[in-house]
C-alpha cells in the first residue's frame, strides 16, 4: 500500500475504532437505562451488534462498488470500501442507537399503560361503591328526617363530606394521568395506541365517576332541605 493510501486507511480505521467503541457505550447505557438483564439484555445486544455490522457491511460494499466505477481498479475499489464502511458505521451506529431509544420508551409505555389500566379498574369500582353508598344514605338520611334526629344526620353529613374529598381526590389524579398520557409522543406508535385505547376507557370511566358524584353530591345538600 502506498504512502498516500496508508495515509487514508490510518483515520479511517481509527473512525470505525470510535463506531465501535462508542457502540459499546451506548449500548450499555441503554441497558442501563431500561433495566435489562439475562436473556433480554443479551437478545437485545446482539440485536444492537447485528445492526452495526450491517450498517458497515453495506457501507463497504456500496463503497467498494463506487470505488471501483470511479476509479476503474481494485486499489481504488479497496479505498472506496474503506470510505463506505465508516459512513455505514455510522449509519449503523445512529440506527442502533434509535432502537435502543425505542426500546426504552416501549419499556416506559408498558409501565403506563399498566398504570392506566390500574387506574381505571379503581376508578371503575369507586364509582360502583360511590352508587351504593349513595342508595343507603338516602335511607339513613330519611329515617333521620322522620325522627328529627339531627345529631344522626350531622353524623352523616360528615361521613358524606368525607367520602366527596376522597373522590375529588381520585378524579383529580385521573384528569392529571389523562393529560399526561395524552401528552404522549413516542417512536413506538403500536404502543402508544394502546395507550391512548386505555387512556379513553380511563376518561370514560372518569366521566361515569362524575355523573355519581353529581348525585352523591345532591343528596348530601339535601340533607339541611
Amino acid at each position: 500500500m502506498n504512502a498516500s493510501r496508508s495515509y487514508l486507511f490510518a483515520p479511517v480505521a481509527a473512525i470505525l475504532i470510535s463506531i465501535v467503541y462508542t457502540g459499546c457505550v451506548t449500548t450499555d447505557q441503554a441497558v442501563q437505562a431500561a433495566g435489562l438483564s439475562g436473556a433480554q439484555e443479551k437478545q437485545f445486544r446482539q440485536a444492537q451488534t447485528k445492526t452495526r455490522a450491517q450498517g458497515i457491511t453495506l457501507g463497504t460494499l456500496v463503497g467498494a462498488g463506487l470505488g471501483y466505477a470511479v476509479g476503474g481498479s481494485w486499489e481504488s475499489a479497496v479505498t472506496g470500501a474503506i470510505a463506505g464502511g465508516t459512513a455505514g458505521g455510522v449509519a449503523g451506529e445512529h440506527k442502533a442507537k434509535v432502537q435502543g431509544q425505542i426500546m426504552v420508551t416501549e419499556r416506559d409505555l408498558d409501565a403506563m399503560i399498566a398504570a392506566t389500566k390500574q387506574k381505571n379498574a379503581a376508578l371503575r369500582a369507586q364509582a360502583s361503591k360511590l352508587s351504593s353508598e349513595r342508595s343507603a344514605y338516602q335511607a339513613k338520611i330519611a329515617a333521620a328526617k322522620k325522627n328529627n334526629d339531627s345529631r344522626a344526620l350531622a353524623a352523616i353529613r360528615s361521613e358524606m363530606k368525607s367520602t366527596l374529598g376522597t373522590v375529588d381526590s381520585s378524579l383529580a389524579t385521573a384528569s392529571k394521568t389523562i393529560q399526561e398520557n395524552n401528552g404522549v409522543s413516542s417512536q413506538a406508535p403500536a404502543k402508544q395506541n394502546l395507550l391512548r385505547s386505555e387512556t379513553a376507557k380511563l376518561d370514560a370511566t372518569t366521566k361515569e365517576l362524575k355523573e355519581e358524584r353529581q348525585l352523591f353530591a345532591s343528596l348530601y345538600n339535601s340533607i339541611d332541605a
